[in-house]
C-alpha cells in the first residue's frame, strides 16, 4: 500500500492527475481539507482532528482539517495493511533550495521517512508572476514510474527523494539529473493593511525569488528543463548518504525516451 498526501489540499488542481497516476496501486489518500502550503512539519496538538471521506471520480480520498504531517500520521494509523511507500504531492509549484525548510510537501515525505516509510516528494514548476498552462499530465507520467521505483529501488533508510519537474510537455523535458540543493532565497516583506476594526493587520507581500543557477543544483536543473532528483535526510542537520541515484535517473531517462518515440 502507498500513502498519498499533499499540502495543496483536497481542491488541489493536481490531485486528480496524482490519483490517476497511482491507479493500479493500492493507495490510501489522506490530504488536508484546505491549502496548507508553507506549513512545514507543523502538527495539530491542541484539538481533535476531523476527517471526512470524499470521492474524486472513482477515487476515495480522506480530507482532514489538519496539516500535512497530521495527514501522514493519520494515514499510518488508518492503514489496515503494511505501508510500503509514501508520495507527497504532486505539488503545484517547485520545492527548491530553501523551500525544503517551509514546504508542507517536503514535510509529508520527511514525516513518512521518520515513520520508516520509503518516501518521495514530487512537485511541478510554476511561475507565480504570470498565468501559464500547467502540464500536470507530464508530472503524472513521471509519477506513474516513480510509484514502481519506490518499491524496486527505495531510498536508503532515513532518506527521501525530492523530485521537481519542469512545467513542460513531456516531449520537451530533457531528462533527469541528480542534484544538490541550490541557494534559492526570498525577499521577505510584510505590508500593513487597513483594518476596519482598528487592529493592526499585515500581509506577506509577493515574494521575489533570488536563485543561484550553479550547475548541478536543483534550480539549475529546472531552468534547463531537466527533472531534478535530490536525496535529502530525514533530519535537517544530518549528513546525506552517498547513495547512488543513477538507477532512478536511468529509469526516468529510458521512460522519457520510450515515451517520446511514441509521440
Amino acid at each position: 500500500m502507498i500513502i498519498l498526501t499533499n499540502d495543496d489540499g483536497i481542491d488541489s488542481p493536481a490531485l486528480k492527475t496524482t490519483l490517476n497516476a497511482l491507479s493500479g496501486q493500492k493507495t490510501l489518500a489522506v490530504v488536508p481539507s484546505m491549502d496548507v502550503s508553507g506549513c512545514s512539519m507543523c502538527i495539530t496538538i491542541d484539538r481533535p482532528i476531523n476527517v471526512e471521506r470524499k470521492m474524486i471520480d472513482s477515487h476515495e480520498v480522506f480530507a482532514c482539517d489538519g496539516k500535512t504531517a497530521d495527514c501522514v500520521l493519520l494515514a499510518k494509523t488508518m492503514a489496515k495493511e503494511p505501508v510500503s511507500g509514501l508520495i507527497s504531492g504532486i505539488n503545484t509549484g517547485p520545492n527548491l533550495g530553501i523551500d525544503v525548510l517551509y514546504s508542507g510537501t517536503i514535510a509529508g515525505a520527511r514525516k513518512g521517512t521518520l515513520l520508516g516509510i520509503p518516501s518521495v516528494a514530487i512537485s511541478i514548476e510554476k511561475n507565480y508572476k504570470k498565468k501559464e498552462k500547467m502540464y500536470f499530465e507530464s508530472a503524472g507520467l513521471i509519477l506513474s514510474l516513480i510509484k514502481d521505483l519506490i518499491f524496486t529501488t527505495p531510498p536508503p533508510k532515513r532518506h527521501f527523494i525530492n523530485v521537481n519537474i519542469p512545467n513542460q510537455p513531456i516531449k520537451k523535458i530533457r531528462g533527469a539529473v541528480a542534484t544538490v540543493l541550490g541557494r534559492r532565497g526570498y525577499v521577505d516583506r510584510m505590508k500593513e493593511i487597513n483594518n476596519s476594526d482598528g487592529k493592526m493587520s499585515f500581509i506577506c507581500e509577493d515574494e521575489e525569488v533570488n536563485e543561484d543557477f550553479t550547475p548541478q543544483t536543483d534550480s539549475w536543473a529546472i531552468s534547463q528543463k531537466f527533472i531534478s532528483l535530490t536525496l535529502l535526510k530525514d533530519m535537517i542537520n544530518g549528513s546525506v548518504s552517498n547513495w547512488d541515484l543513477n538507477p532512478w535517473i536511468q529509469a526516468i531517462n529510458t521512460f522519457l525516451e520510450e515515451k517520446n518515440e511514441k509521440i
